[in-house]
């Protein structure tokens, strides 16, 4: 299982986001490592969240997921 770097962080993401849809995919990718680095809302109701997520090999891959 993914490993979640700071889980309070991640709580943070709305429940119905699109952004916990993703996480629930990638938390079930043995040895990465999830962390959210960013939240910004891009337009009225419409929310960013910046998630790194940490590759087996050391490589850091930053996603940013939009629910529009």
């Amino acid at each position: 299982m993914a490993q979640r770097e700071s889980a309070g962080q991640l709580a943070d993401i709305a429940d119905d986001h699109a952004g916990v849809a993703l996480l629930g995919i990638l938390a079930q990718v043995p040895d990465l490592t999830l962390r959210q680095v960013g939240c910004t809302e891009v337009d009225e109701g419409v929310m960013s969240y910046s998630i790194s997520v940490k590759l087996p090999d050391g490589r850091e891959l930053l996603v940013d997921v939009e629910d529009i």
